[in-house]
């Protein structure tokens, strides 16, 4: 499929504007609403400026699968340290952030689901927070291409090459960032993405 063709398929841009809604539906329910609480000087522009979504939810829209959770990534270090401190507040920490359930070793509270990747609210979100950057700088270091769709969210787009949106209707894993992906395939990821019905690409 060229670029043309995929960017004119009236079933392919349906699904696109349908997983826009449902993305912008669950930033402003989930994410902007609750951050919002907590980061008073912040308007909600200012944060979905420095915000963005990416990774599985994206491809488990289009292919009308459940939401396992929401990541979202920021781009600048001055507001990723706001969001870290916000993570440390002890109301925030009761009333939004998912307990501890024993599926990582380390966590940077005790009881709470802040490691040092990602703090994981109680609605699914996960506020990634081992890295920060522009969404190409963040998605060119994920291990496959169907995990690198982003929305943005500030703008309300959504960007997915042809490429990506194969992958992730047909489950094929296919390497972006070789590093990563090795990792990946030496971690519990790669099971569960094979679980998830995912094969490698031949």
């Amino acid at each position: 499929m060229t670029l043309t063709d995929f960017a004119s398929d009236p079933q392919i841009k349906f699904k696109m504007n349908m997983v826009k809604n449902e993305l912008a539906g669950m930033v402003a329910e989930n994410y902007l609403k609750v951050i919002k609480q907590y980061l008073h000087r912040y308007d909600y522009d200012h944060i979905r400026y420095r915000s963005f979504v990416s990774g599985g939810a994206i491809g488990s829209l289009l292919r009308q699968e459940p939401v396992n959770d929401l990541d979202i990534f920021f781009t600048d270090k001055i507001f990723l340290d706001d969001i870290e401190a916000v993570a440390q507040n002890e109301k925030f920490q009761e009333e939004m952030v998912e307990s501890h359930d024993g599926r990582y070793a380390e966590t940077k509270v005790q009881g709470k689901l802040i490691t040092a990747n990602a703090v994981t609210l109680k609605n699914k979100v996960q506020l990634i927070t081992r890295v920060y950057g522009t969404p190409k700088e963040i998605t060119d270091g994920f291990d496959y291409v169907h995990c690198t769709p982003w929305y943005d969210i500030y703008n309300h787009k959504l960007h997915i090459t042809p490429q990506a949106y194969e992958y992730i209707m047909n489950k094929k894993l296919v390497v972006k960032n070789k590093e990563a992906a090795h990792k990946t395939v030496l971690s519990a990821r790669y099971n569960k993405l094979l679980d998830q019905g995912f094969t490698d690409y031949e």
